[in-house]
C-alpha cells in the first residue's frame, strides 16, 4: 500500500487543541485515513483527465495507450464473472515467440519495453537550457534591472520551464514576458502572427508557459531580485529539482497549507530527495529519501500518472512515486499512553551514501514519573539491538542500555535497507513499563528497469513535451521514444479482451 498525499491533508483536520506529536503518516488513525484518501486521490487523478480532455489543446494525448486497443471476443467456453478484471494467462504471439500480457493500469502503466517512436525524428539538441540570468540592482532600494534575452527557435516546440532560486530574504515579484511564436504554426503567411505570454512569480521554484512555444523573439525579466538566478529551458532535461504539480505536499506543523513538490537526485549521496519547497529563505526541505538502484543522472514526473522516470548510464528505471508505506505499521497501536513519544526524521545535517535518522523525545503528559529509559533498535531482518546516548549499539538484554538522565536526541545511521523499528521504552515510579514506537523506512527507489543500448549511447536527460512525447537526451541529440505495454483490458461483462499491441494471435485461459 502507498500513502496518499492527500493524507496528510486529512490529518489536518483534527482540531488545532490536539497537541498529538506524531501527525506523521505511520500512527493507527493515519492508517485508516489512509484507505480514504487514496480513494480521493485516485478520483482526482481521473476527473483531472477528464476535463482535460474536453478541449483539443489540454487533452492528454499519450494516455490509455494513446487510445488504441485491438479487441479479441472471447470464447463461450470461458467462464467469467461480472467485473472480473484479469485472466489467468493471456499471451499473445508476436515474430516466432509468445508473449506473455499483463493486465493494464492506466493510472501506473507499467512498459514492458522502450522503443523507438516512429512517428517523430531524432532531433539535433546541443542544450536544454534557453538562457541564464543573475539578477543585479539596488538591493536598498529594491530596484532590481530588467534583464532581456536574444531570439531563438526551439528545436522541439514545447511549454518553457523557468526555475529561480538563490533568492534568499528578498521580497520580490517576478514578470517573465515572452514574445514570438506559437505552435503550431499555421500554413499561410499571412494568418502568422506574434503573440506574447506574461508569466509570474513570488517565490523560488518552477513554472512552466501556458502556450507552446516554436520561436522566441524576445524574453524580458523584471523583479529579479539581485544575486538571484533565473533559467529557461526550452526541454526539462536537467533541471535541479523537478516540480510534481499534481501531487502537492502537507506538513502537519502548517495546517492546511499546500506545499509545491519536487523530486531531485543527489548523485554523491547516491540518493533520489522528495522534497518541498518551505520558504524562500529555507528553500527545499527533505520530506523523504530513497536509495538508487544504479547511478541516476537525470528524473522526469510522468505526467497525468504516478509513474517516475530515472536515467543514468544506458539504464532507465519506471518506478511508483507515490510513497510506499514502511513495514511492521502494527507497531503504532498503544493501549495507553507513553511516557515519551518519539519524532524521527532524516537527518538532512549528515549528508552521505549511509542515511541517519534524528530520533528527537517528546515528554507526554506523564513524563515527570519516568525512571529509566532506553533506545531500542530493531533493524529490517529483525534483529533487536540497545541505542546507546553516544549513539552506539549494543546487543539487546533485560537490562541493557537503561539511562536515568533526561532522554536526549541521537542520531543513528541506517546500513540496511527496509524498515527499522524505533522504540522508547520508559519505566515509571512504579515500575510499570510503557512505549512507543516508529516503523521508520530506509527504502530503495524500485521499479522496472530498462536496457536502453541499442536506443542511445547515454541516457543525460529525460523528459516529456508539452504532447507528453517522451524524448531521451544524448548530450547532442534528443531522441523520441515511446513505450511499449503488452498490456490487456478484460470487459468481462461483454466477454472481450482489448490488448494494447498487435499481435498475429492471442491465447488466454
Amino acid at each position: 500500500m502507498h500513502k496518499s498525499h492527500k493524507l496528510q491533508d486529512l490529518l489536518n483536520y483534527f482540531d488545532e487543541k490536539d497537541v498529538r506529536v506524531r501527525e506523521l503518516p505511520y500512527t493507527l488513525d493515519a492508517q485508516l485515513l489512509n484507505a480514504a484518501a487514496e480513494q480521493l486521490e485516485d478520483v482526482e487523478l481521473r476527473l483531472t483527465r477528464e476535463c482535460d480532455a474536453r478541449t483539443l489543446a489540454t487533452t492528454p494525448v499519450q494516455l490509455d495507450n494513446r487510445g488504441v486497443y485491438r479487441a479479441v471476443r472471447l470464447t463461450n467456453d470461458l467462464a467469467l464473472t461480472a467485473g472480473q478484471t484479469i485472466l489467468t494467462t493471456v499471451q499473445g504471439h508476436r515474430g516466432d515467440a509468445w508473449v506473455t500480457l499483463r493486465p493494464f493500469d492506466d493510472r501506473l502503466p507499467v512498459p514492458a519495453a522502450y522503443v523507438w517512436d516512429e512517428t517523430r525524428e531524432r532531433v539535433a539538441f546541443s542544450d536544454p537550457v534557453l538562457f541564464d540570468v543573475t539578477g543585479s540592482g539596488n538591493a536598498q532600494t529594491q530596484a532590481w534591472d530588467v534583464k532581456r534575452t536574444g531570439s531563438a527557435t526551439l528545436e522541439i516546440p514545447n511549454r518553457l520551464t523557468f526555475y529561480v532560486e538563490a533568492v534568499g530574504q528578498a521580497q520580490f515579484f517576478l514578470s517573465v514576458l515572452l514574445e514570438g511564436e506559437t505552435y503550431p504554426v499555421p500554413v499561410w503567411m499571412p494568418d502568422r502572427r506574434k503573440t506574447s505570454e506574461v508569466m509570474t512569480r513570488r517565490s523560488a521554484g518552477s513554472f512552466v508557459t501556458t502556450k507552446t512555444w516554436t520561436r522566441i523573439d524576445r524574453i524580458t525579466v523584471r523583479g529579479l531580485p539581485a544575486g538571484a538566478r533565473l533559467r529557461c529551458w526550452q526541454m526539462p532535461f536537467t533541471l535541479p529539482a523537478v516540480l510534481d504539480a499534481a501531487r502537492p505536499c502537507f506538513q502537519a506543523s502548517a495546517r492546511g497549507t499546500a506545499y509545491e513538490r519536487y523530486w531531485t537526485v543527489c548523485a554523491d549521496e547516491h540518493l533520489l530527495k522528495e522534497m518541498f519547497l518551505l520558504d524562500n529563505l529555507s528553500g527545499l526541505e527533505v520530506a523523504s529519501t530513497y536509495a538508487l538502484p544504479f547511478p541516476v543522472s537525470t528524473i522526469a514526473v510522468e505526467p497525468r500518472t504516478w509513474g517516475l522516470l530515472a536515467g543514468g548510464g544506458t539504464t532507465l528505471l519506471y518506478a511508483d512515486r507515490r510513497e510506499p508505506l514502511p513495514g511492521r505499521l502494527d507497531v503504532t497501536g498503544l493501549t495507553r499512553e507513553p511516557l515519551y513519544g518519539l519524532e524521527c526524521q532524516y537527518n538532512f545535517t549528515r549528508p552521505g551514501a549511509v542515511r541517519y535518522v534524528y530520533i528527537r523525545p517528546v515528554p507526554y503528559g506523564g513524563a515527570a514519573r519516568m525512571q529509566l529509559w532506553r533506545y531500542l533498535i530493531e533493524d529490517p531482518v529483525g534483529h533487536l539491538h540497545v541505542l546507546l546516548p553516544d549513539g552506539s549499539l549494543v546487543e539487546y538484554a533485560g537490562g541493557a542500555g537503561w539511562q536515568r538522565e533526561t532522554p536526549k536526541a541521537v542520531n543513528l545511521p541506517l546500513a540496511a535497507t527496509g524498515t527499522y523499528v524505533i522504540t522508547m521504552e520508559c519505566l515509571d515510579d512504579q515500575n510499570q513499563a510503557s512505549h512507543d514506537s516508529f516503523p521508520y523506512p530506509n527504502l530503495v527507489l524500485s521499479g522496472t528497469t530498462f536496457d536502453l543500448a541499442d536506443l542511445v549511447p547515454e541516457i543525460k536527460g529525460v523528459a516529456f513535451d508539452s504532447r507528453e512525447n517522451l524524448w531521451v537526451w544524448t548530450g547532442d541529440s534528443a531522441v523520441p521514444l515511446r513505450p511499449r505495454y503488452d498490456g490487456y483490458v478484460l470487459d468481462a461483462d461483454n466477454r472481450t479482451l482489448y490488448v494494447t499491441e498487435a499481435f498475429d494471435q492471442i491465447r488466454y485461459e
